[in-house]
């Protein structure tokens, strides 16, 4: 079974470990969203979540198509998480990006 681990951000957006009780008390007064960028017809949201042993960020395309086709990315850093973000919006504009 894998521990639960909690994290903040610092002033300086470092990733901080915390408990549990501190995680949640941060959780609940602080704004959480990296970035957001709202298009006609899809939105792409980058959040801290700070839960996890590693991939942090979670960057989502809004709504989800028909297709049921969805576009999510997690990461680690607040860098990788920007990058995330751009890639999402790429994709939510019909961008390829090369693999």
């Amino acid at each position: 079974m894998i521990a639960v681990r909690y994290y903040i951000l610092d002033e300086n957006r470092n990733v901080i470990p915390v408990d549990g009780t501190e995680w949640s008390v941060w959780f609940e007064k602080t704004d959480r969203v990296v970035m957001r960028t709202a298009l006609p017809s899809k939105t792409i949201s980058t959040v801290f979540v700070g839960i996890g042993p590693n991939e942090l960020f979670e960057t989502m395309v809004f709504p989800f198509s028909a297709m049921n086709e969805e576009w999510m990315e997690r990461t680690s850093t607040w860098n990788e998480a920007l990058d995330a973000h751009m890639r999402g919006f790429l994709y939510a504009n019909g961008i390829s990006l090369p693999e």
